[in-house]
């Protein structure tokens, strides 16, 4: 975190910006945030593709595949990149 010119910066352990706000006349930081509006895993379609996905953090298909070939995972079963795209992560 750092703080200078009347503006907040927050950083993630890679030193990469999460956060930057600037000081209002109130003295206080101001951030806007946009939310996703998740599904529920049981609203979502019973595939075990959808159901990883979600569960490891919307990760991406390749590497949930690569981590069910190499078996980094127990009882991750196998699975096909699906054809739709997540709504989450559009």
């Amino acid at each position: 975190m750092k703080m200078e010119d009347n503006c907040l910066s927050v950083f993630d352990q890679e030193r990469k910006l999460v956060i930057k706000a600037n000081l209002s006349k109130n003295r206080t930081f101001r951030v806007v945030m946009h939310v996703v509006n998740h599904q529920c895993f049981t609203l979502t379609q019973d595939k075990a593709e959808w159901l990883g996905h979600m569960r490891f953090g919307y990760l991406n298909f390749r590497d949930l595949t690569q981590l069910c070939k190499d078996s980094m995972v127990n009882g991750l079963p196998p699975m096909q990149i699906p054809d739709t795209m997540c709504k989450e992560c559009v």
